[in-house]
């Protein structure tokens, strides 16, 4: 189990309900041989390369980013109203729950997470393009294991609003503040 620890996964051992219409979605794309990028529903971009780039992306992303609690309560509140899911389990797990990513300029990431239960350090790699943002989890307290959440990157870049796909087929999101 990775990102949220098994006491997490436990809670909501039951099927969540669809993901929220208000969180974007990320499209699929396709890379074509001509550098264009085109989407499920046929629009297309042309990503445009700068010597700023990295910059900008390092200036949006990089540093340290923390779990806000009441706003990832929030996030999850149709969740919450599903049959069968401890609502208040969860908001106890998670107003005592500490977790904290630090992404670097050379795309690289470590996570602490603290809950009631147990301790753990991720590391893995971070993607970001547009609004878009992906955290590939490579190691669990320094043993290989894979993982990730998605999300878009919210309000001038001080928040990212994130998934996290659940074995079963539900959806957690958590709501981090830039520090």
């Amino acid at each position: 189990m990775s990102f949220i620890l098994l006491p997490l996964f436990l809670l909501f051992n039951a099927c969540a309900p669809p993901a929220d219409p208000g969180v974007p979605k990320v499209p699929e794309k396709t890379n074509q041989s001509n550098g264009t990028n085109v989407d499920q529903v046929g629009q297309t971009s042309q990503k445009i390369e700068t010597p700023d780039t990295q910059e900008i992306e390092s200036s949006v992303m990089v540093g340290k980013w923390k779990l806000d609690r009441a706003a990832t309560i929030k996030a999850n509140k149709d969740l919450l109203r599903t049959p069968g899911i401890d609502a208040t389990g969860f908001r106890s797990m998670i107003n005592q729950m500490i977790m904290e990513f630090d992404l670097k300029a050379d795309k690289t990431m470590t996570c602490l997470e603290k809950t009631p239960a147990s301790d753990a350090e991720y590391t893995g790699e971070w993607t970001f393009d547009g609004e878009n943002v992906e955290l590939i989890q490579k190691t669990m307290n320094g043993r290989p294991e894979s993982d990730e959440m998605t999300g878009v990157i919210r309000g001038e870049g001080k928040y990212l609003n994130m998934v996290h796909h659940q074995p079963d087929g539900g959806e957690l999101r958590f709501i981090f503040i830039k520090e």
